[in-house]
């Protein structure tokens, strides 16, 4: 069942939430900002939105959307709450948490709460066998540096959500989104059943295996 799953070439993902933000808007720096409304104080900026039209700060980079967003231009840091919603379009991930706290120079940052997907970018050239399985985790939270996540009291898979045929479950994950994850104190799961227990394990994920 586990490799079967590993090479199943079409899995859904959970689908993005719609563009749908308060609608006025404003920009600063590279940021460009939607509000119902908006707080300025000196370099900080809070916005809000309203019920289903959440509050959005989107660059070339990445995208946050929540209820209420605090942003401080001069050290980069935001607190993002209510209804997280983050993506990182260089990375090709998305994360929805019930709240973060994100460095935006150092692409540091805490989601609580949270649950993701990534997927790889496919390559197309001929002779390489490339898969475009996503990879899903959740947990308590998760923290961010740079490329790496470290993911605490959750499970991993990559297999079709809701009902996959395998999980990790464990009280630390390592992992590098399109590189490997690495399991600590972790439990393998297929369906419902726990099969056996390992301190550490390695699960690649690898674009071309």
């Amino acid at each position: 069942a586990l490799a079967a799953c590993l090479s199943a070439q079409t899995l859904p993902i959970p689908k993005e939430p719609p563009p749908r933000v308060a609608p006025n808007t404003i920009s600063f720096g590279e940021w460009k900002a939607s509000h119902f409304h908006l707080e300025i104080q000196g370099s900080h900026y809070k916005l809000t939105g309203t019920p289903g039209l959440p509050a959005e700060m989107v660059d070339g980079r990445m995208l946050f959307r929540a209820d209420e967003i605090d942003y401080d231009s001069d050290t980069g840091e935001l607190l993002a709450k209510g209804h997280v919603y983050f993506k990182h379009f260089e990375k090709n991930e998305q994360i929805w948490a019930s709240h973060l706290e994100y460095d935006t120079e150092e692409q540091t940052g805490k989601f609580y709460d949270v649950r993701g997907v990534t997927l790889p970018r496919l390559v197309t050239r001929p002779g390489v066998l490339s898969v475009n399985a996503p990879f899903y985790f959740e947990g308590e939270w998760a923290e961010r540096i740079g490329a790496r996540y470290l993911l605490y009291n959750g499970w991993v898979t990559n297999c079709k959500i809701p009902k996959p045929w395998w999980r990790m479950r464990g009280r630390k994950f390592d992992i590098i989104p399109g590189e490997r994850a690495i399991a600590h104190n972790s439990t393998f799961w297929l369906r419902n059943l726990p099969l056996f227990y390992t301190p550490w394990f390695y699960h690649s994920l690898e674009k071309e295996p």
